[in-house]
Parts: structure tokens; sequence; C-alpha cells
């Protein structure tokens, strides 16, 4: 077989080294675009073939699945892959696969901190294991795990040990489990030590040209890592892991109260106009609300009443897999702590009317939400908010928001909210991607914004405070990084261009009228270092009372401001 390229994507942005953090990804490309690469923060790298979303070709009774097609053979692998903060911790890799020919030459590898330190250098279908799956390591050469059968799907789970530079694998047929095979001990790719793990990728590497009935697919990939393992699974998808004497309610009809771990049995569509009126309602804490792939649906969209699913004066409630669709407001949370939010569509395409206030999640005075892999696309109109959080300690992680008005509101009260906001995608929210009132203590790190930029709007003096904005890639709108009577913050390490006004700008808070007044405030006290802010009528700039603050090492074209230094040329 041939070796797995090190790959560098243009563009992609340098993820934090935030290794103690968990990881949770989790894809089944159902709410991906068919006939298109995976989008979502996935990437795809080679020129010999194709990947595309495919609908034709997928477990289960309906959804999806990634295809990918060789078209040529250049003596390299082409494939799709995800990058994550980097953990340092033990991890499992789950996926599907099915080929079409076993010279297709599937693989995986679990990517280490460079090239020279890979996990999993190669898991593969075919080539020097024939019709079969098998593992390669530079010690211990070509391990044989099972064979398969063309046109079959595949279960693989790694399990990986970084204390003992091993993994395990356990390879499956799907829906026929007596057909299993496990081997334990397997080095790292050179048997030595990996410093972190922040990839993994899958490609198709066969020698010859392969048409559509030769294709690999892969489905269903979770990724789990790191200290994930040791929080009392609150925040990851671990239902199917729940002890099977806990009571399940099955919910098959709109306006039901559930009070123990509840399953979606179908799409149901609710119908009352109160504004008020619940879909779904957690009536109990500890509590895991599976939409099981199901769609909950208000019948009269244009209407935007109702709320999806809300919990009240809960803990430790979990709400995952599924669409909700077409309510005023498709997830509350009020007073409930330790919420978890994940791999939830949360839509609403048919009001368009800017008077209608409509929410994707709303929380309010809740600590340890976390909101994880989610979709939520609305009409570009105003006064949209796609995650609302008042008095919320929050972590935003790996959510993709296309349209709205505001991508995520972040308020709280002079005390200060904690929050993270980290690897997620912001598509033309006609406001703000992420706006920011009156909190403090706030991470905006690895995420793309495109025509949806950051604001951070203070409302009185001291009001924001310890703010970091870093790594993150901003494109596309009138002035990127809109920063408003804030101080002590940091603005580091990000990429802004293309905007119509401002790269950057430190001004005024926003209440602040035209001319000043002596009320006004400005932002002083922070740095703005190491950006590249490049392709705007004005690169850097401050307001001319906004000063104090220190500016170093951004390469730039163009400032407006007299404490900004000369530009680092591009």
């Amino acid at each position: 077989m041939r070796a797995f390229m090190a790959i560098v994507v243009s563009g992609v942005l340098a993820l934090a080294a935030n290794t103690a953090d968990a990881q949770l990804v989790v894809e089944n490309f159902n709410f991906q675009t068919t006939g298109s690469p995976p989008a979502w923060r996935w990437w795809n790298n080679g020129s010999s073939g194709t990947f595309m979303v495919d609908d034709t070709t997928f477990r289960g009774s309906s959804g999806r699945s990634v295809e990918l097609v060789r078209t040529t053979f250049d003596g390299y692998g082409f494939g799709f892959g995800r990058n994550f903060p980097p953990i340092d911790g033990p991890s499992e890799l789950t996926y599907y696969f099915r080929v079409g020919s076993t010279n297709d030459e599937i693989l995986t590898a679990v990517g280490g901190n460079n090239a020279g330190h890979q996990v999993a250098w190669w898991v593969g279908v075919g080539g020097a294991v024939g019709d079969a799956i098998g593992t390669h390591s530079h010690s211990g050469g070509w391990n044989h795990v099972m064979n398969v059968t063309v046109d079959t799907w595949y279960g693989v789970t790694l399990d990986i040990h970084p204390s003992t530079f091993t993994y395990d694998i356990t390879v499956w047929e799907d829906g026929n489990p007596g057909n299993t095979a496990t081997e334990t001990g397997i080095p790292f790719r050179d048997g030595s030590n990996v410093d972190v793990i922040d990839q993994f990728q899958f490609g198709n590497f066969s020698d010859a040209v392969s048409g559509p009935a030769a294709s690999a697919h892969v489905d269903d990939i979770e990724f789990i890592g790191s200290n994930i393992f040791n929080d009392g699974f609150e925040s990851g998808h671990f239902g199917s892991w729940s002890s099977p004497t806990r009571p399940v309610t099955m919910v098959t009809s709109c306006y039901q109260t559930v009070t123990t771990d509840a399953i979606l049995a179908n799409d149901i569509s609710c119908d009352s106009l109160e504004i008020e009126a619940v879909g779904v309602k957690i009536g109990a804490s500890n509590t895991i609300f599976d939409l099981n792939g199901h769609t909950i649906e208000h019948t009269n969209p244009e209407l935007a009443v109702g709320i999806g699913v809300r919990a009240m004066n809960l803990e430790g409630v979990t709400i995952k897999n599924g669409t909700i669709k077409n309510f005023n407001t498709g997830v509350q949370l009020t007073e409930t702590d330790r919420a978890t939010v994940h791999d939830v569509l949360v839509t609403n395409l048919a009001n368009s009317d800017p008077d209608d206030f409509l929410n994707g999640i709303r929380s309010n005075d809740s600590q340890d939400l976390r909101v994880q892999n989610c979709f939520f696309h609305f009409l570009p109109v105003h006064h949209r908010t796609i995650v609302n959080l008042a008095d919320a300690k929050a972590t935003i992680d790996n959510i993709e928001v296309n349209g709205g008005g505001v991508g995520l509101d972040i308020s709280g009260g002079i005390d200060g909210t904690d929050c993270l906001i980290v690897n997620s995608r912001f598509i033309h929210t006609v406001h703000s991607g992420v706006q920011v009132q009156t909190t403090d203590n706030l991470l905006i790190a690895d995420n793309e914004f495109v025509r949806s930029p950051i604001n951070i709007d203070e409302h009185w003096s001291g009001g924001i405070t310890g703010v970091t904005i870093e790594n993150n890639l901003i494109e596309e709108w009138g002035i990127g990084i809109f920063f408003q009577g804030g101080s002590l913050s940091m603005i580091q390490n990000n990429i802004v261009r293309d905007q119509d006004a401002w790269g950057i700008f430190l001004g005024p808070n926003m209440e602040c009228p035209e001319p000043p007044t002596p009320a006004c405030y400005y932002a002083t006290g922070n740095f703005v270092t190491d950006n590249t802010v490049i392709g705007n009528p004005v690169d850097l700039g401050h307001h001319p009372n906004a000063t104090g603050n220190t500016w170093t090492g951004n390469v730039c074209e163009t400032t407006d401001g007299a404490e900004i230094p000369p530009c680092i040329p591009p």
C-alpha cells in the first residue's frame, strides 16, 4: 500500500493546543448536502479522486454516507478528514465502511502532531492484506484482522492507549454480530510516543481507476477523546451505554412530558398556536432525550410559535440526534445546569418576518451548558438568534450556523459569564456571527466567520473584560472584529480579510452617540497582536479616543489611528 501523505490544508487555522480538553465528534452525514464534499469542518485533499455525500448507499433504512471514488492513480492517496484541538489522553474512533472492490484499499489514519508521530498509520482494506481489513506499523508490518466481503457494511473501533503506545482494533460485520474479530496491543506507527492526537483521515488508495461500482463508502463516524471518559458521560453520545434497567419512555406525539430517558419513536407534528406550547417537555433531571434521527416539527412555520423541547429547573439533561423544525424556539433551557445538546439540526426556513423573534437554542441562568456538533439553518433575517445565552456558562463546540441575525448572543450580569466558542462555522448572519454584551472571561477561538462579524458591544464601563479572540478566520462583511468599549482583552493570531470597512476596529461603547458626549467610554487596555489583516479598506483602526491599547506584530496594509505602528507587509 502507498504512503499516506502528511496533509496540510491551505487556509486552515492552527488549533489551540488545549490538550486537557475532551473531544467528541459524531457524524452520520445525514444533514450534509448530497453530491458535495462533506462540510462542517471536514477537509478533503488530493486531485486523484472525488468525494461526495451519497444518499443511495448508507447504513440503516435512510440517510447518507461519504463516497470516495478513485479516478486516476498518481502514487499517492486522496482522502478526507477532520482536525480538532489536540488531546493527549486515551481516545476511541468508531466508523463504518464498505467497498465495491477490495482493490480499493480504503485506509484510515489517526494523526498525531506530525507525520512522524501517527497512532494508526494504516488501517486498510485490500492491497497487502488481500480481501481483508488489517493494520500496519513500522515495527510489526501488516497484521490481518478479518476477511471482508464487498458491498457489505463493517464497523471498526480503534481503542487508543497513549500510555503504552498501542491501540486495539475490533471489526464486525454490520447486522451480524457473530462475525467479529479483535486484535490488541498493536504498536503505534513507529512504536513510540505520540505527543498529541489532532486528526483522523479516510482515503482510497486503489491502483486502478475505480468507477462508481467500485467506490468506497464511510458512514457513522464517532471520535471520543481524552477526559470525556471521566466526566460522567454528561456531554457525550452515550445513550447506548445506559444501564438496560433504566426506564425509557417512547415519545409518539406532541405535548408529552418525560421524566425518564426518552426516545422519539417517529416524526411528530405539533399544531398548537399558543406561543409557549412545548412539543416535548423534559420533566426530570439526569435524563437523556434521544430524537433517534426523527423530527419534531411545527405545522404552521410562518407563525413561528411554540418551543420544540424545553427543560426548566433541572440538571444533567441531554438532548441529541435529530431535527427540531419551525418553532419560535427550538430548545429552551431555563435554570438547567449541566445540559448538553448535540447532533441536533434546528431550522426555520419558512418565516421571513423580521418582526418575529426566533431562537435556535435559548438558555437563561444555566451553568455548564454544552452545545456540540449541531447545525442551525435559518433565513438570513434580523431577529433570529441562533444560540441565545443570558447569564449562562457554556461551551459551544463544532457547530455550524447558516443564516439568521446573530449566530451567538452572549449577555450576562456585571459578575460575568465564562463561555468558550470553538471549532465552529458561522455563515451569513446578517448582524453578527458572535455578539457579546456585558460579560467577561470569554474565549472565541478556531472558528470561521463568513459574512458574519464579531461584535463586542459593551453597554457600560467595565462590562466586558477578559475576552480572547484568537485563531479565527473572518472574511467578507463590514467590520471583521468590532470591539466597542471593552478592556483587558486579547485579539491575536486571527486572519481578517475582504471586509467592506475595517478589518479590526476599536471604538466607543455601542450607545455612544455621534458626536460623542462625555458619557461615552472607549476600548482601552487591550492587546491586538500577530493578526493578519489584509484586503480591507482600512485594515486596523481605532477611534481617536480609544487609546491605551497595544498593537504589535500585525500583518496589514492600511491603518487609521495614532497608536497603531506601521504594518508588517504581507
